[in-house]
């Protein structure tokens, strides 16, 4: 079973709402309110972040798929707080 690991927690805008996603060993999860959200990282190819610049509050993270044909999915508006720890999860 794959569990959240909560202390890498942050909070983005996958779709329309701010919400809390959760890092996993294998996912990408928002799973307390519909719509839902879950990427499987094993269907990742890269993962590239947008908007990193100083004096910024936040940046965006972009997930584009193996599969190319899949559209990519965005989660906007994380807080820079938590790019490091969303780098080391990356890792």
């Amino acid at each position: 079973m794959d569990e959240p690991f909560r202390e890498l927690g942050f909070f983005g805008v996958p779709g329309r709402s701010n919400v809390f996603m959760q890092p996993t060993a294998y996912c990408l999860v928002h799973l307390s309110e519909p719509p839902h959200f879950l990427i499987a990282m094993d269907e990742v190819e890269l993962v590239y972040f947008e908007r990193i610049e100083h004096g910024l509050k936040n940046f965006d993270m972009v997930f584009l798929f193996k599969d190319y044909k899949k559209t990519p999915a965005h989660v906007n508006t994380i807080p820079m707080q938590q790019f490091e720890n969303i780098k080391d999860w990356l890792a």
